[in-house]
């Protein structure tokens, strides 16, 4: 079985254009609780898997969508983390993510601006799906 959010947060990790922005805040589901009550925010990724698909017939492979929110302190810096994230998944075929191997990676549905409620935060959601298999095709 593979972890697809601790894969991919392990794999965002080694991207050093995102890192950049970012410093390694990528966390998987939603914000730590220290910074939800903070008045402002630091760049950052937060990816939740949402579902997707499995094959019965062939069980190693799976097909997972992720949701990514690209956090920043204004609009313009959540793009700037959107377009980092975008550039080291886009495209993205054929090789080994940590122990599975990355069959393809697209983006399902496009970047939207979109702010977080609890601290009035822009950032930048958008949604991917991913085929992992945990064998050499």
């Amino acid at each position: 079985m593979i972890d697809v959010p601790a894969l991919l947060i392990e794999w965002l990790n080694t991207s050093n254009k995102l890192d950049s922005l970012i410093d390694g805040r990528i966390y998987g589901v939603r914000l730590p609780v220290d910074l939800v009550g903070s008045p402002t925010i630091k760049k950052t990724v937060v990816l939740a898997c949402r579902g997707g698909r499995g094959n019965p017939f062939a069980t190693n492979l799976i097909q997972p969508s992720v949701q990514f929110s690209c956090y920043g302190e204004t609009s313009v810096e959540a793009w700037k983390v959107y377009r980092a994230l975008h550039d080291f998944l886009w495209p993205k075929q054929n090789l080994w993510v940590g122990e599975a191997w990355l069959q393809w990676s697209h983006e399902e549905v496009g970047a939207q601006d979109v702010v977080d409620q609890r601290g009035n935060w822009p950032f930048v959601l958008t949604f991917w799906r991913f085929e992992f298999r945990n064998d050499v095709p």
